[in-house]
């Protein structure tokens, strides 16, 4: 999390975030999806790359699911 606020002070208008919630606690996660809600309710713009896509459906956010044949 201090990564991302480091990234926020810059005022960017897209983060990208790769596997975010990898070897945390769950606890954390759910915090973590929480920050993203409010910043995105800020008019940033989140490029999350996740195994799991119940944190881009948690958050409404458009999904591109990658798929390696």
């Amino acid at each position: 999390m201090p990564s991302i606020a480091r990234a926020w002070i810059g005022k960017p208008k897209v983060i990208l975030l790769d596997k975010p919630s990898e070897g945390i606690m769950p606890v954390l996660a759910d915090e973590m999806l929480a920050l993203f809600a409010n910043l995105k309710a800020k008019d940033l713009t989140i490029l999350l790359v996740e195994q799991s896509v119940q944190p881009a459906f948690m958050n409404q956010c458009w999904i591109a699911p990658m798929v390696d044949y």
